[in-house]
This record gives C-alpha cells, sequence and structure tokens, in this order.
C-alpha cells in the first residue's frame, strides 16, 4: 500500500494591509521618489539641458508630475524597488497575522515600516476569529466582499488596497474632518511624511510635486458600489468636501475654510 509523502513546499507568508500602512507606504514612496527627483533636477541644472533650444521646465515637471509623475501602481524609484502589481486576490483567509510569519516578511527591501511601538502594522484578517495578539501589529476583520482588483501585491508577502480601498479603509481609524483632509492629500500633489501611522494626519514635513494617487470621482465610485462596508457612509459624507489638485497643506486648508 502507497502513501503519499508529504509535501515540502511552503508557502510565503501573506499579509494583507489596513488603511494606515497602506497610506503610509504611498508616503513613504513618494518621498523616496522626489529624492530620486530632486537629484535629477540637481544634474539637469548643473548639465544646463535645454530642450528643442527651449530652457527645460523643471519647476512644471516638479508641479505636474514629469520626473516622479507615474501612476501610484509604478515604480518610479531606483533600481530594485518592487513595483505594485495587479493582483485579484482578495481572499483574505489566504492571509496570515501569525507573528513568527510577519518576523520574516522582508520589510526594509519592499520599502515597507517594520513594525515598532511608535508606528504599528495594521492588517487586515477575514474574520474576527482570526485575530491574535502580536506585538505593535494591529488587526482588524475584514468580512466583506471585496471587489476584484482592489488590492495590489507588493513582492510576494504583501497586498496592499488601492487608493479608493484604503481611503475607505481610513473611514473606520479617523473622523470626518481628517477624513476630508486625507481625501484632499490623496487626490492632490503633496504628502505628509514622516508621521507615525496611528496618526494619519501628523506629519513631520511635506513633499510637494507628486503625482496624485486617485481622484474625487473615483473615491466616491467606489464608496457608492460599497454597501454594507464600515466607514461607508462616512466615506460617502467626506467626499462631498473633497476636490483635486491640491498642491500644498495649506491649500487643502483655504479650500476647507472658504
Amino acid at each position: 500500500m502507497y502513501t503519499r509523502a508529504k509535501s515540502t513546499v511552503t508557502r510565503k507568508p501573506l499579509i494583507a494591509l489596513d488603511g494606515p500602512s497602506a497610506l503610509a507606504l504611498f508616503r513613504d514612496r513618494d518621498d523616496r521618489a522626489q529624492m530620486v527627483s530632486d537629484s535629477v533636477y540637481e544634474q539637469i541644472q548643473d548639465e544646463e539641458w535645454h530642450c528643442h533650444d527651449d530652457p527645460f521646465s523643471i519647476a512644471d515637471l516638479h508641479v505636474f508630475g514629469g520626473i516622479n509623475g507615474r501612476s501610484w501602481e509604478q515604480s518610479d524609484l531606483e533600481d530594485g524597488e518592487p513595483e505594485l502589481v495587479r493582483t485579484r486576490a482578495t481572499n483574505l483567509s489566504l492571509c496570515t497575522n501569525r507573528s513568527r510569519d510577519i518576523k520574516i516578511v522582508p520589510f526594509d527591501s519592499l520599502g515597507l515600516r517594520p513594525p515598532d511601538k511608535s508606528s504599528p502594522l495594521y492588517l487586515l484578517t477575514a474574520n474576527s476569529k482570526a485575530k491574535r495578539t502580536v506585538r505593535n501589529v494591529r488587526q482588524r476583520a475584514l468580512g466583506n466582499e471585496i471587489p476584484r482588483d482592489s488590492f495590489r501585491r507588493l513582492g510576494k508577502s504583501v497586498l496592499v488596497p488601492t487608493p479608493e480601498l484604503c481611503f475607505l479603509l481610513l473611514a473606520g481609524h479617523v473622523g470626518l474632518i481628517e477624513l476630508i483632509t486625507l481625501g484632499m492629500e490623496m487626490c492632490g500633489h503633496y504628502r505628509l511624511v514622516g508621521g507615525p501611522t496611528h496618526s494619519p494626519t501628523v506629519t513631520n514635513r511635506t513633499v510637494f510635486g507628486c503625482a496624485r494617487l486617485t481622484t474625487p470621482d473615483r473615491l466616491r465610485a467606489f464608496a457608492e458600489r460599497m454597501r454594507g462596508f464600515p466607514g461607508r457612509s462616512l466615506a460617502l459624507r467626506a467626499c462631498k468636501y473633497i476636490a483635486g489638485e491640491s498642491c500644498s497643506p495649506m491649500e487643502t486648508i483655504v479650500y476647507l475654510h472658504r
């Protein structure tokens, strides 16, 4: 009698980011992209680059994203920076939240912040029974059905929500005013970087000249289709006040106080 040998193939751990950690990832990637574009800017200035005998307008490139203005799911950074690629995976039951699995996720090579006390890692789980107590990791059960293409895969270990899903997830962590300002940032050309993940509106500095992550219409359309999703009503309420193309936090403040 023959017995089937046990498989020795081990599946790489897969985690799914919740809104605050996904937003921190978007911000950090744009921050690093800006550093690269700044170095390009300095090089162009040194070489006095001209195009068609006219001075090359670097300011225009920064404002409209010509240097680092590729879409959020593409890599603008140095060689080796992992790209966010499309995936149809939406089954969160395939994602892990075990401490031993989280420890072997290559955070540094993926451009993710390793979880610590000041910036905990926010993860999604399939249901409340799957939640575990893990140091510096905050978990949220998400049993709702999620549309296809709502996540992007980062490397082989991380599922990242799209900006539209990220915005909806953030509605479960912040109030109305904070959600509006975050929506303005995501639809604008600046990023608030350097702040802790548990306080998305707290920042150490601002990066300007970023490509927008999404648009007000896309945020609204995604929220409208997600009936029964936690935070949907707050997200739809916030969408009424969100405008696109803001270039700075001050411009956002002036717009909201007009």
